[in-house]
């Protein structure tokens, strides 16, 4: 019994070190619809609610704003990077929204694209 035992718990051993050498050697590479746990989604077009956000959150720094694209990235809540222009100048403005009833969306940074 005792040796069947010691067989068994070897073959386990045997398969689960064979079948983590497999996923070992292989590349995971998101397709263009996911996105990468903890990573910044691919840049897309801007929704209606996304801009009323972004315009409502970037109206105290008097500039006027044309929205290229935004990324998103899941946190505690979403954050936006948005790529925007304004005054012949691009910038990446990042905004934080927390979950519902955490409170309401913040600006982040706002930087010169170089």
């Amino acid at each position: 019994m005792k040796y069947i035992f010691s067989f068994i718990i070897a073959l386990l051993f045997l398969s689960c070190s064979s079948s983590q050498q497999q996923y070992k050697n292989e590349k995971v590479t998101p397709s263009q619809d996911e996105m990468l746990c903890g990573g910044w989604s691919q840049a897309r077009e801007v929704t209606q609610q996304e801009l009323e956000m972004f315009l409502n959150i970037t109206s105290s720094l008097g500039k006027t704003w044309e929205v290229k694209s935004v990324q998103t990235q899941v946190v505690a809540g979403l954050n936006y990077r948005f790529l925007a222009e304004a005054q012949a100048k691009s910038y990446i403005v990042r905004i934080f929204k927390p979950l519902p009833g955490q409170g309401e969306p913040k600006l982040v940074c706002v930087e010169e694209k170089k």
